[in-house]
């Protein structure tokens, strides 16, 4: 007997196996199979011969899971899972899940918890898109028997910009707090008027202030929506008034 198998694809869920042999008597045998694991569920199909016989299998299997923001499809769920919840985090993988990721409105089913212990539920961060921030890609779920636990994940999409704001001519000072008024994205000014935001609408209105009093203040709308937004960080200039 003689065979081959391993696993192909970037995310290594199409897994192949070939074998050949020659049995006394018998003849030649052999078989090869394939399964593919993918975020909605796994497909497979294999084929096998002898000397008096041939067989052609396949399988396919997946779950639903009904839930109160509602329903997500994937991998068998086993006795125990864990929905993971991060909105608008789409095609995101899970670490040490092979073909697991998020749904178009991102969510996905960790298939086969280990009951009454921590499981480390982890976004793979070089999976984001451009636009998605979340200030923490890991939680630990300790679900119980049968349970479908949930895995939340604190997400925000909008723009990443770097952006340098001036006042009057100059640069606007050193230390300013910023805070665009519609999604309360905030940061603080560095050098040169220079400030660096995440999760900014395509258009906006950015406050920015450095002292109490009425000539501390001043505001700057923008609108980016001209722009090439496929860039990972947005640079552009601002006057505000």
């Amino acid at each position: 007997m003689a065979g081959v198998s391993g696993t192909l694809l970037k995310d290594r869920n199409l897994s192949y196996s070939i074998n050949q042999g020659r049995v006394s008597q018998q003849g030649d045998i052999g078989s090869v199979s394939i399964n593919y694991d993918g975020s909605y569920g796994s497909i497979g199909a294999g084929y096998s011969y002898e000397k008096d016989s041939n067989q052609f299998t396949y399988t396919a299997s997946g779950g639903i899971l009904a839930h109160r923001d509602g329903i997500t499809f994937g991998q068998p769920l086993g006795s125990t899972s864990i929905l993971v919840k991060a909105p608008g985090a789409k095609g995101v993988n899970i670490e040490n899940y092979t073909g697991v990721k998020t749904d178009w409105r991102g969510y996905a089913i960790v298939p086969y918890a280990t009951e009454y212990r921590a499981n480390r539920v982890a976004l793979n961060s070089n999976s984001f898109s451009n636009n998605l921030e979340i200030s923490n890609n890991v939680e630990n779920v300790v679900p119980i028997k049968g349970a479908i636990s949930r895995a939340t994940f604190n997400t925000s999409l909008g723009v990443r910009a770097l952006i340098t704001l001036t006042h009057n001519g100059k640069f606007v000072p050193y230390a300013s707090r910023v805070i665009e008024t519609e999604s309360s994205a905030r940061s603080m000014v560095a050098d040169e008027g220079r400030v660096y935001l995440t999760g900014l609408p395509v258009k906006g209105t950015l406050h920015i202030d450095w002292d109490e009093s009425d000539t501390g203040k001043c505001l700057a709308t923008y609108d980016i929506s001209e722009m090439d937004l496929t860039q990972p960080v947005i640079q552009f200039d601002l006057e505000c008034k």
